[in-house]
């Protein structure tokens, strides 16, 4: 087996997402993933998908493993490393939106204020129910999408690091 892939390749650090692993002949039963000492069991999809739920954990750099009964059976691509490696982030936090209404039509900037934004092409903003949106970072703090059409009302902001986490504003 082989591991190819990890989507997303951040998580936040509250764990609760689910991670990805795609590669070639990934069907095994009892498989596991292993985050450092901290082990979630993992979900055949396919033989090329397995998804394994993220742990709690401190942020940084961290790897992903896949075992079998306690032993390592799966390897990364390059046989020098059987880890494949991804970053745990601090979870993204909202507290300010402007402006706090829009065009219905869409198409205004709203820049958001908050906490632990990561420059990554998945750093995202949802309005309400609506799909996200791609974001354009500017600094850890700050970030600004464009909203979409057809948020009625002021809908909620929620921010995502990974594009499949969203975080908003403390109420």
């Amino acid at each position: 087996s082989v591991i190819d892939m990890l989507q997303p390749r951040l998580a936040s650090d509250y764990g609760g997402g689910v991670l990805n692993v795609l590669g070639s002949d990934m069907v095994h039963t009892g498989l596991q993933c292993l985050f450092g000492i901290l082990t979630t069991t993992a979900k055949p999809v396919s033989s090329a998908l397995v998804q394994c739920a993220s742990p709690g954990m401190p942020a940084g750099l961290t790897y992903l493993e896949l075992a079998s009964h306690g032993s390592s059976t799966v390897s990364t691509a390059s046989p020098a490393d059987t880890r494949m490696p991804f970053f745990v982030h601090v979870a993204p936090e909202v507290t300010a939106i402007s402006p706090i209404s829009g065009d219905p039509d869409g198409g205004t900037l709203v820049t958001v204020l908050g906490a632990h934004y990561v420059n990554s092409i998945e750093l995202g903003c949802a309005f309400g129910t609506v799909s996200p949106v791609a974001a354009a970072w500017l600094e850890h703090s700050e970030m600004q999408c464009v909203s979409p059409a057809r948020v009625l009302g002021s809908p909620e902001v929620r921010v995502t690091n990974n594009g499949i986490q969203f975080e908003g504003a403390e109420e």
